[in-house]
């Protein structure tokens, strides 16, 4: 059916299912981030959430941060029910603007480095479109 011929609930539906798409991603990084920093603390390997971190875990964090980034937008491109690419960055857009609340917070309040919430919002575009293009290549686009 074309967009023209869609009903106001096609629509409705639509819109419903492309914010659970967005919102699904955003759960999948939450998730996994939390999940590894909290297991990184039970190991032994990370002082707490609330400690400051050294660099050397920072670095370590922006690795697996920056592959759950992939992972989430290609789960909102694959829950998309249309344009997949679009909503991985659309995805992604929102992901940078809470970054960079993130930036000014760390640098107002001095909550630790100042590279590691940056690196994150200079990688939170790319990843985006790469989970975008993973999905993309399934679908043979």
């Amino acid at each position: 059916m074309s967009e023209a011929a869609s009903t106001p609930q096609q629509k409705a539906e639509t819109i419903f299912r492309s914010i659970l798409a967005v919102l699904a991603g955003f759960v999948v990084a939450a998730v996994t981030s939390v999940g590894t920093d909290a297991g990184m603390h039970k190991s032994g390997f990370a002082p707490a959430l609330t400690e400051h971190w050294p660099d050397k875990l920072l670095a370590i964090a922006t690795i697996y941060r920056a592959i759950y980034g992939v992972l989430s937008s290609w789960v909102t491109a694959r829950l998309a029910p249309k344009s997949p690419m679009g909503h991985a960055l659309i995805g992604g857009a929102v992901g940078t603007a809470l970054g960079i609340a993130g930036v000014v917070v760390n640098l107002v309040k001095h909550l630790g480095s100042d590279w590691y919430p940056i690196a994150l919002v200079l990688l939170t575009m790319p990843t985006a479109w790469l989970g975008g293009k993973l999905r993309m290549m399934q679908l043979g686009k």
